[in-house]
């Protein structure tokens, strides 16, 4: 049987890897959320 264990942290030398949070919500939205070249409209 399988046990959920969570969002778990994967961390490399080039890369983290984790859950999101409230935090991050600004910097996506500059970084993607706005890009006028991918917008479909």
């Amino acid at each position: 049987m399988l046990t959920h264990k969570r969002t778990q942290t994967i961390k490399t030398i080039r890369l983290i890897l984790r859950r999101f949070s409230l935090e991050d919500a600004q910097a996506m939205y500059q970084n993607w959320a706005t890009d006028e070249k991918q917008s479909n409209f």
